[in-house]
């Protein structure tokens, strides 16, 4: 196997791009907000980053979650 054979999707060039956009319909429909989506994806060099990404911004929210105080129509 060469050094240019592509072993994954992951490895397409500008696949990223292309999976953001894609995914940030199924993101919001699960409920994450679309800006954080954008704050996420934003700094991502490659797919690659995907799962560190999302899962050190979860942490951070749960971090804060007993901290915050909901909104005022959710108490």
């Amino acid at each position: 196997m060469s050094e240019t054979t592509m072993r994954s999707f992951l490895d397409l060039p500008g696949i990223l791009p292309q999976f953001v956009e894609v995914n940030r319909s199924r993101a919001t429909g699960a409920g994450l907000d679309p800006y954080e989506h954008a704050r996420v994806t934003a700094d991502l060099d490659s797919l690659y980053g995907w799962p560190d990404a999302f899962r050190k911004a979860g942490r951070g929210h749960m971090m804060r979650g007993p901290t915050v105080s909901p909104p005022k129509g959710c108490r």
